[in-house]
């Protein structure tokens, strides 16, 4: 069983993520509804993200799996210009980086992001160099 920490940490990821998906343009009233679950009480996250899974007619499928799908899904709306490249990269961090075990295939990724973070008068080269590094994840795994 999973401590409450564990239980608490996942219900805000959550809460995160389907803010994140409402942003991107995804809609259904599970998805409001979590995105809108206050602070203090988050008990319902798990069954609202179900419902969210069901809306969606998402099949179930093994974590791994799931992350590399939404890698090459976001990368590809990177590339395509569908979705903001430091947004979507910080998508593709987000799902790849624990869930696949820190992969190397990642680390220029993570490496990117504090570049970004940490050094606001090289945004634009790295952003070239994020929008890069999602065309090059799309050519070794298409």
């Amino acid at each position: 069983m999973e401590s409450s920490a564990a239980c608490s940490d996942t219900s805000v990821e959550r809460v995160i993520f389907a803010t994140e998906l409402l942003i991107l343009g995804y809609d259904s009233p599970s998805l409001r509804e979590l995105a809108g679950l206050p602070k203090g009480d988050r008990s319902d996250a798990a069954a609202l993200w179900e419902a969210v899974r069901e809306e969606f007619g998402t099949r179930r499928e093994p974590e791994e799996e799931a992350a590399r799908f939404l890698l090459k899904h976001w990368a590809r709306e990177i590339v395509e210009g569908g979705l903001d490249i430091v947004e979507g990269s910080r998508l593709m961090q987000r799902v790849g980086w624990f869930p696949l075990g820190r992969p190397d295939m990642l680390t220029g990724l993570v490496y990117l992001l504090d570049v970004w973070d940490e050094m606001p008068l090289r945004r634009e080269e790295t952003a070239s160099e994020l929008l890069a590094f999602a065309k090059e994840l799309l050519r070794v795994n298409p």
